[in-house]
């Protein structure tokens, strides 16, 4: 099974006018693709497009080598053998987990599949629960029971519309990984919008960015974060501190904080850069002129900020590290691995 998203364009409404534009990217079997972005950037308008609620007026959606939309085509949703879970789940509030899970399977082959149905619901961990009514478990819960539905009707490409929505975090972990495990075991693709950083880095295999209708960037989450295109996509995934850089040599750039490596070759045009840096890049010392201003506490770690005049640094510590708001200390950045350069435009300055 493929996925392939070819340069479509698709418009979502002439009154504002909005559409999506430009969209590429390719998925193979076993893949997951969370797509994150602010309200309004047409994530959820993607998936309809995929799904085919939204045709497109440019560009190609394929499946399995098939067209099921372009310009002048674009075939049923019913015909595409996709399974769009919605936040609402679908189920019906008058009949079991069980008879939820094989709606749309006749008796004669439910029990053919007996044992596929039972060992389906033990991969989601609903066995215990499976004569339970939606409204007797878990948000959580009812979302593993429409994931297997399209699983069990062979779907094999599965879209999720805020799957976590409503879920508090241990819940959502937990179905994190019954999603992902479900989407490996079976080999299905997967697609999955979501506004949360954690959920998508805990869950995808690649993550795309998308703002104001396009699709910013495609990459897996390690490159996201450490080394996206944009410095407003680095700063839209996580904690950041741009430092001004001006080029020494090909590979070294001096900062305030002293000289660096680059993880890319400087061409000698550009003198000044912008670096990214993340908060755990630095490390506090004693006997400086920064000032703790704030100390944000986040379970293992604690994010605090110093600032110096004009200048204002996160810095990531371990929990158990004494700091308090008004004390003095110095910023170190730490000088044992590279960091990535960009233009004065926020661009990843690419290698030579």
């Amino acid at each position: 099974m493929k996925c392939i998203v070819r340069n479509i364009n698709a418009e979502v409404s002439s009154q504002p006018s909005f559409s999506i534009r430009g969209i590429s990217f390719a998925l193979g079997e076993g893949q997951i693709l969370a797509i994150l972005g602010p309200s309004g950037a047409g994530k959820t308008s993607l998936l309809n497009a995929i799904a085919g609620f939204l045709p497109v007026q440019h560009g190609a959606i394929l499946l399995d080598d098939q067209t099921v939309s372009c310009a002048s085509f674009c075939l049923p949703p019913m015909k595409r053998n996709i399974g769009v879970i919605f936040q609402d789940h679908n189920l019906l509030p008058h009949v079991s987990l069980r008879e939820n899970l094989t709606l749309g399977i006749d008796k004669t082959e439910a029990a053919e599949r007996k044992k596929e149905i039972q060992a389906m619901l033990r991969d989601l961990h609903i066995d215990h629960l499976q004569e339970s009514f939606p409204y007797q478990v878990s948000g959580g819960q009812q979302q593993r029971v429409a994931l297997g539905r399209a699983i069990l009707h062979d779907k094999k490409l599965l879209l999720f519309d805020e799957p976590f929505s409503g879920l508090d975090q241990a819940r959502m972990v937990k179905l994190a990984h019954t999603i992902r495990e479900s989407v490996k075991k079976y080999k299905r693709i997967a697609i999955l919008v979501t506004h949360h950083i954690e959920e998508a880095f805990l869950i995808a295999d690649m993550i795309g960015i998308m703002k104001d209708g396009q699709l910013l960037e495609v990459a897996v989450p390690e490159a996201i974060y450490h080394e996206p295109s944009r410095l407003d996509i680095a700063e839209y995934v996580g904690p950041v501190n741009i430092i001004e850089g001006t080029r020494e040599s090909s590979t070294k750039i001096k900062t305030v904080f002293g000289s660096v490596q680059s993880a890319q070759h400087i061409p000698s045009s550009l003198k000044h850069v912008q670096l990214l840096t993340r908060p755990d890049d630095y490390k506090i010392v004693s006997g400086g002129k920064f000032t703790v201003d704030d100390i944000l506490f986040a379970g293992m770690t604690q994010l605090v900020t110093l600032t110096c005049e004009s200048m204002s640094v996160k810095v990531s510590l371990e929990h158990h590290q004494n700091i308090r708001a008004g004390d003095k200390a110095g910023v170190v950045l730490k000088n044992d691995h590279v960091y990535r350069a960009y233009d004065s435009n926020g661009l990843n300055i690419k290698p030579l």
